[in-house]
C-alpha cells in the first residue's frame, strides 16, 4: 500500500506489502491455509471495495486513467486473484483522519495459489495541505512470487498542484542486474520499455527527471523507469495538465502494464526457479519491504491519520503476512529513517558463489619487473617514463581540461605511489594511432603491489576527427580496488564533441549491490554526502541530466553518479572553460579525495564468500566494459591490428 512518508512539500510514497515467510515449509503450510480458507462464494465476491474506485478528488483524466488500468487488471488477471474482501476488511478498505482532511482506500488482490502473482495493491490518497490546496496520490502495484524471478509492476501518479505532478512507472527487477545481464536483456534491453521512456521525454516538453531523495530507492528503480516531474506553466490551470494525463501517460501507462501481465505474469520469468534461488529472491523481496514498511508506516502513517489509524492498517498487514514477519518488521528499527520516494521497493538475488580464484596475476615489483622481458628494471622505467610523458599532454583539450586530468593522475599517484607497479605497457600500447592519423588515443595502466588494495588505475585518453569537421575527445581515469576490500571503485569520463558540449560523468561505482546491502549505501554515499556534488553542479543553467544509452552502464553507476551534459553556446568556449576550472575541477577533486580516503586506504573486513561474489561481479562488469566502450568503436577507429594489441593489453591487466 502507498503511504505518505515525507514532510516536505512533495508527498514520497512508499507500498509495503508482503514479507515473504524465511522457510520453504512455512511457506507451503501459508499458502495450504489459503487454499482451505478460500471458498467458492469469496471468490464471486467483487474484487475490490466501491469506494477504491469513487477516485473522488482527482481530475477527469487523473481518474479514467486509474478506472482503465484497474479494467485492464481485471480483464487479464481476473482468475489470477481473490476479492480484496478476503483481506482488507471495509475500516481499511477505506480511512480518514479525525477531521476528515486526509482520507485513503485500499484494496489489495492476493494471487491464487496457482498465479506467480503475490498481490496486486491499489490505493489512493488525498491529503489536505496546510496552505490550503490538496494532494492527490494514486498507485497501482503488482508483486510475483517465487515461482518466478520476473519483475514487479510499479505505477504512481502524485497530484501535488493542480499543474505540477510527479510520475513515476517501472518494471522493478528481482535481480542484480550487473550480475545477471541476460535478465537486463530480457525483460528491459529486448522490449519496448526504453522506447517509451524516451516517447515521454519527446513529447512532453515539461517533463523533467526527478530525482528521490532516497539513495535506496534510486537504486531500486530500473534503468528504463519513468520518474519525472511535470510542471505545466499555462497560467495555473489544469488543461495542459489534463491533455498531457491523457494523452501521454495513460497510454504509456496502459502498454507497460500490457507488457507487464503478457512477459511476466503470464509467461513467467527467464527459467524455472531452483530452491536455492527461490530462497534468494524471497530473502530479497523480505529485506526490502521490510525496510519500505519500516521507513514509511513507522513515522508518515501516524502523523498523518493518526495513531488507531495507523495501527489499523498496519494490523492488515500483520493479518496478510503473519506474525513471524511483524516481528522481524519490529527488529528492523534499529536501521536509519530515511525519506523515500515514491513506491516501494524491489529486488535482486545474489548469486551462489563461485569457487575463489585469483582475480589478477599475483607478482612482486622484482617478478615484474623481470618478467616475459629480458629489459632490466631501468629500461622497465624508461617505458613508465615514456608512456607517462606522452600521456600527461593531453594535447587535444583546453588547457582547464589539461589540468584537470593532469592533477587527477598526479593526486592518484601522490596518495599511492608506493602501492602501484610502473606502467610497463609496450610503448605501441601507451600510444597508438590510425594510418591516416585522424585518430590517436594513449593509455596508462598501473597494477597495484600484490600487498595493496589497489588492483590497477587506468588512465586514457582518445582524439578522433569528426566527419563534421570537428573533433571528440574523451578523457578519463579509472581506479579498480582488489577483492581484498569491498569498497567502491572510481571514475571519472569528460566526453567533448566540440568546444561548447561536454558530457561529465563522475562516480564511485558500487562493488556490491546497494539494494542488498544498505549499510553499504549509508557508509560510502549516505555518510560521505556524495549526493550534493551531483546536486550543486545542477544547478549551473547549462547543464542537464545525461542518460547514457547503455542500460548495463546505467545499472552499474551509483545512485549519487554525476552524469551530466553541459551545452556553454550561449557563453562559447571561453564560458566552458570557465566551467570546467570552476565547477568540474572542485568537484572531481573532492570526489578523488573522498575516495582516497574513504574507498582506496580504508580498511574492510571481506569474508570468502563475499570475495568470491565480488570478484565474479568486478569480471563482469570489466568484461561487458570492454564489450561496450571499446568492442565496436576501437576497431573502426583505428582498424583491427592496434585494436587486438590494445584490447590484448588491457584484457591481460583485467584477468580476463
Amino acid at each position: 500500500m502507498t503511504l505518505l512518508l515525507c514532510p516536505h512539500t512533495h508527498v514520497y510514497l512508499n507500498s509495503f506489502s508482503a514479507l515473504p515467510l524465511k522457510k520453504i515449509s512455512t511457506r507451503k503450510i501459508r499458502n495450504s491455509i489459503r487454499a482451505l480458507s478460500t471458498t467458492p462464494s469469496e471468490m464471486e465476491q467483487p474484487m475490490r471495495g466501491q469506494r477504491l474506485m469513487e477516485f473522488p478528488h482527482l481530475l477527469a483524466p487523473h481518474k479514467d486513467l486509474m478506472v482503465g488500468l484497474i479494467s485492464a487488471v481485471d480483464k487479464r488477471l481476473h482468475g489470477h486473484l481473490l476479492p480484496s474482501s478476503a483481506s482488507v476488511p471495509p475500516d481499511a478498505e477505506y480511512y480518514q483522519n479525525q477531521s476528515g482532511a486526509s482520507q485513503g482506500s485500499l484494496c489489495i488482490n492476493r494471487g491464487v495459489d496457482s498465479s506467480h502473482i503475490d498481490f496486486i495493491l491499489t490505493s489512493w490518497l488525498h491529503l489536505s495541505l496546510p496552505n490550503g490546496g490538496a494532494m492527490d496520490i494514486t498507485n497501482i502495484q503488482g508483486y510475483l512470487k517465487s515461482s518466478t524471478d520476473a519483475p514487479h509492476f510499479q505505477f504512481e501518479l502524485v497530484q501535488c498542484s493542480p499543474t505540477y505532478f510527479i510520475f513515476f512507472l517501472d518494471l522493478i527487477p528481482r535481480k542484480d542486474l550487473v550480475l545477471y545481464p541476460d535478465y537486463l536483456k530480457t525483460f528491459y534491453e529486448d522490449s519496448r520499455l526504453e522506447a517509451l521512456r524516451k516517447q515521454l521525454e519527446t513529447q512532453v516538453l515539461e517533463a523533467k527527471p526527478y530525482f528521490s531523495s532516497s539513495l535506496y530507492f534510486r537504486n531500486v528503480v530500473s534503468p528504463t523507469g519513468i520518474l519525472v516531474s511535470i510542471t505545466c506553466e499555462d497560467g495555473g490551470t489544469t488543461e495542459r495538465a489534463e491533455e498531457i494525463i491523457r494523452d501521454n501517460i495513460e497510454p504509456i501507462a496502459n502498454e507497460v502494464l500490457e507488457l507487464w501481465m503478457d512477459s511476466c505474469v503470464c509467461k513467467g520469468g527467464t527459467a524455472t526457479i531452483e530452491e536455492d534461488e527461490r530462497d534468494q529472491l524471497e530473502k530479497r523481496d523480505r529485506m526490502i519491504k521490510s525496510r519500505a514498511i519500516e521507513m514509511d508506516l513507522s513515522s508518515s502513517m501516524p502523523i498523518q491519520f493518526g495513531q488507531d489509524v495507523a495501527d489499523r492498517i498496519l494490523g492488515v498487514i500483520r493479518m496478510i503476512h503473519g506474525s513471524e514477519n511483524w516481528c522481524m518488521f519490529k527488529s528492523i528499527k534499529k536501521f536509519k529513517r530515511i525519506h523515500f520516494s515514491p513506491i516501494l521497493h524491489l529486488p535482486h538475488s545474489l548469486p551462489s558463489p563461485p569457487p575463489l580464484k585469483s582475480s589478477r596475476t599475483k607478482i612482486s615489483v622484482t617478478a615484474s619487473l623481470s618478467s616475459s622481458s629480458s629489459s632490466s628494471p631501468a629500461s622497465q622505467m624508461d617505458l613508465h617514463n615514456q608512456g607517462r610523458q606522452k600521456f600527461m599532454e593531453f594535447p587535444f583539450v583546453s588547457a582547464p581540461h589539461r589540468d584537470l586530468m593532469v592533477n587527477l593522475l598526479s593526486t592518484v599517484e601522490d596518495r599511492l605511489g608506493s602501492h602501484l607497479l610502473p606502467c610497463t605497457l609496450p610503448l605501441d600500447v601507451q600510444h597508438c594511432q590510425n594510418e591516416s592519423g585522424s585518430a590517436q588515443a594513449s593509455l596508462h595502466i598501473r597494477s597495484g603491489l600484490q600487498s595493496s588494495q589497489v588492483d590497477f588505475i587506468l588512465g586514457s585518453w582518445l582524439h578522433c576527427k569528426l566527419p563534421t569537421g570537428g573533433a571528440l575527445n574523451i578523457t578519463s581515469l579509472s581506479a579498480y580496488l582488489n577483492p581484498s576490500t569491498d569498497a567502491p571503485n572510481f571514475m571519472i569520463e569528460l566526453i567533448q564533441s566540440s568546444p561548447t558540449s561536454l558530457v561529465f560523468i563522475l562516480d564511485l561505482p558500487p562493488r556490491k549491490d546497494p539494494v542488498l546491502s544498505p549499510d553499504y549505501l549509508q557508509t560510502f554515499y549516505e555518510n560521505t554526502q556524495l549526493d550534493t556534488h551531483r546536486q550543486m553542479l545542477a544547478k549551473l543553467p547549462e547543464v542537464q541530466p545525461y542518460v547514457s544509452s547503455s542500460l548495463y552502464l546505467r545499472s552499474v553507476l551509483s545512485p549519487t553518479v554525476v552524469m551530466i551534459q553541459i551545452g556553454a553556446e550561449a557563453g562559447g568556449p571561453e564560458r566552458m572553460e570557465e566551467i570546467v576550472k570552476n565547477h568540474i575541477d572542485p568537484t572531481a577533486q573532492e570526489v578523488l579525495g573522498i575516495w582516497l580516503d574513504h574507498c582506496a586506504r580504508g580498511e574492510r573486513l571481506v569474508g570468502e564468500e563475499e570475495k568470491a561474489y565480488m570478484m565474479k561481479r568486478d569480471e563482469i562488469i570489466k568484461k561487458k566494459t570492454i564489450e561496450i566502450d571499446l568492442g565496436t568503436n576501437f576497431p573502426r577507429l583505428f582498424g583491427p591490428e592496434v585494436t587486438d594489441r590494445v584490447l590484448g593489453a588491457i584484457q591481460k591487466v583485467y584477468n580476463i
